[in-house]
């Protein structure tokens, strides 16, 4: 349909900022963004913060769900996207659909989420795309609350996604871990790459229904 066509074109222009990329590594591939785009359109997110920018896919995917899933009375130059990445500077559209976007080139996670703390800045959606530390893990208490959703990349074998997922877990209260998309459900909407994107979710907002 026009809204998948729209998204994966958009996915495919970004790669043109490669060359603009100081460490220029993987980005994620066409299912791995649907799955954060559907995430962010579903849970409706008023502020988002994303760990890991590079050329922005994902934070495109993410400006698209909250652009999409926002309700009419909502204005979407109310909501916020707060990104980073430490490897890189990479300068994306300062509003993409409306939403204020604000960067973190050539910083840390833990300046984000130290700068987010200093500003009483709460995240409803975390977007995990980079190794968490220590002190991330500190900082990220105090930035989220009961119902912030995590997405969690590269959730596979030994790859940092597992990684995070343990690390947030053991300081995070009642969340549930949902992992990726298997290819067979992945090709009922025309995938044919993998996915391995997982979530992290408050078990407050899940609700369990009888077979």
């Amino acid at each position: 349909n026009n809204v998948r066509n729209f998204f994966l074109d958009t996915m495919h222009r970004q790669n043109d900022l490669r060359d603009r990329a100081d460490y220029n590594t993987g980005s994620i591939g066409p299912a791995n963004a649907w799955c954060t785009f559907a995430v962010a359109k579903y849970f409706n997110p008023n502020t988002i913060a994303e760990v890991g920018t590079f050329i922005g896919c994902s934070t495109q995917a993410l400006a698209y769900g909250m652009f999409l899933g926002s309700r009419k009375d909502t204005i979407a130059s109310q909501r916020l996207i707060l990104t980073c990445d430490l490897s890189n500077d990479i300068h994306l559209n300062d509003s993409p659909y409306g939403i204020h976007l604000e960067q973190f080139p050539k910083k840390s996670s833990v300046d984000m989420f130290q700068s987010m703390h200093e500003r009483n800045i709460y995240a409803d959606l975390m977007n995990i795309d980079g190794r968490l530390a220590h002190e991330d893990l500190n900082l990220i208490q105090k930035v989220v609350h009961e119902r912030t959703v995590f997405i969690l990349d590269d959730f596979e074998g030994l790859e940092k996604g597992v990684a995070n997922a343990f690390a947030l877990m053991s300081v995070l209260k009642n969340y549930g871990l949902v992992y990726p998309p298997d290819r067979e459900l992945l090709s009922k909407h025309g995938f044919t790459d993998y996915c391995n994107t997982a979530l992290l979710i408050p078990l407050s907002i899940v609700q369990l229904t009888n077979q």
